[in-house]
């Protein structure tokens, strides 16, 4: 059967309508199936950075079998017949030096007389006198070497052109007697049967005295 052609005309303008919108469907639909980009997606969750750089001491480190303590620096070999804490801080029994002029020098000495000591905050020493007769040290250009210096000046026995302050009597030194432990600023001496020990707390280093020798430490 054959159609009038207007007819014929319609009919196909209404099929080419057809494609067109099942073309465009089928384009939503694939659209709509397509994964989603989080990067581009309005809609994607927002990546939230760290605002600050960890700590660098955020682990700690743990010790080891090998982690010691350094030694300390005022450990000093101390010479047998010194006072037993030598070397160290300062004891506790030991009392202030009662002898001390007017430039805060303290003096003392030994019940012997034979070994006085200058104490100060700028400088200190011992003399054994005996020394300058039997000289076991020898002598220099000075005379003979008597004077034991405590201060780190010098770390052997000297000779000593003035005279020490200990040989005064403004005021006279302080006697030590046997079993006495005094200090000065940071100096200690402890007077014994067999000599006289001082040292500075600060470094550890000192010297026993007495009249057959001294020994530095």
């Amino acid at each position: 059967m054959s159609l009038p052609r207007r007819s014929a005309s319609a009919v196909t303008a209404l099929l080419v309508s057809a494609a067109l919108l099942s073309g465009c469907g089928s384009k939503d639909q694939q659209e709509a199936n397509a994964p989603t980009n989080p990067q581009t997606s309005a809609g994607a969750a927002e990546i939230k950075l760290p605002t600050s750089r960890p700590s660098k001491n955020s682990s700690s480190k743990k010790p080891t079998p090998t982690d010691t303590p350094s030694p300390s620096a005022s450990q000093v070999q101390v010479p047998a017949g010194a006072y037993a804490g030598a070397g160290g801080s300062k004891p506790a029994n030991a009392t202030p030096v009662t002898s001390v002029n007017p430039s805060g020098i303290a003096v003392i000495k030994t019940p012997s007389n034979n070994i006085g000591c200058d104490l100060s905050a700028s400088y200190a020493g011992c003399g054994v006198l005996n020394y300058q007769q039997s000289q076991p040290y020898g002598s220099d250009e000075g005379g003979a070497k008597w004077w034991v210096p405590l201060d780190g000046s010098f770390n052997q026995i000297q000779s000593k052109g003035d005279a020490p302050y200990f040989l005064g009597t403004d005021p006279a030194p302080q006697v030590l007697p046997y079993g006495t432990v005094v200090y000065h600023e940071n100096y200690v001496c402890a007077s014994e049967q067999n000599g006289l020990t001082c040292w500075d707390t600060n470094t550890g280093h000192g010297a026993f005295m007495n009249r057959d020798g001294t020994a530095m430490f």
